[in-house]
């Protein structure tokens, strides 16, 4: 894949080469020129070329987890910025040869690191970053409040699949109790 680096006012955008040969590709290619048309960049070739091509790649993984597992799933219990919406619907799960792999929260983690890093750098402090900065973060902390739930999720499951006394009562789900009627008037 070949790399070129836009100057604009001052600022280094790494672009990922002008054909993508797959929809990752594209997605990358796209976060690039989304920064671009955001006033975002790097002060400097080699800030480009190291910084902003880590974050743009690690932004793009983080994206195509969410998207290759449902988006939908993460966005019932949390609200994903609506910053992010234009760039879900591209890794289409649903044409794999095998079924949708399920959220890892150990996965999950690793990437709310990578993306609450890079909140806390000076670059992403910078005024060119303002637009994002907060976007990201809320999607960095959705990433750790989804695995904590998928967490809380297994340890209720093991505690319900070890418990003695079962979930329903079998004695009430066997009987119908009948009520008088209700008489307000003759």
């Amino acid at each position: 894949m070949e790399f070129t680096q836009i100057f604009i006012c001052n600022l280094f955008v790494l672009e990922f080469g002008n054909s993508p040969r797959n929809a990752l590709e594209k997605l990358r290619l796209d976060l690039s020129n989304w920064i671009k048309n955001n006033g975002g960049g790097w002060k400097g070739r080699d800030a480009a070329q190291s910084i902003g091509k880590k974050f743009v790649t690690d932004l793009t993984s983080a994206l195509w987890y969410i998207d290759s597992r449902s988006v939908e799933t993460l966005n019932q219990k949390f609200k994903i910025p609506v910053i992010f919406d234009e760039f879900f619907g591209r890794s289409q799960p649903e044409s794999y040869k095998s079924a949708r792999p399920k959220f890892n929260s150990d996965e999950l983690i690793q990437q709310n690191k990578k993306i609450l890093n890079y909140v806390k750098l000076s670059w992403m402090l910078q005024n060119r970053f303002n637009w994002l900065k907060e976007s990201l973060y809320k999607f960095g902390e959705i990433l750790a409040k989804y695995s904590e739930y998928l967490d809380h999720q297994q340890i209720r499951s093991k505690e319900i699949k070890n418990s003695l006394t079962p979930i329903v009562n079998e004695i009430e789900v066997g009987s119908i109790e009948i009520f008088s009627a209700n008489i307000w008037r003759n």
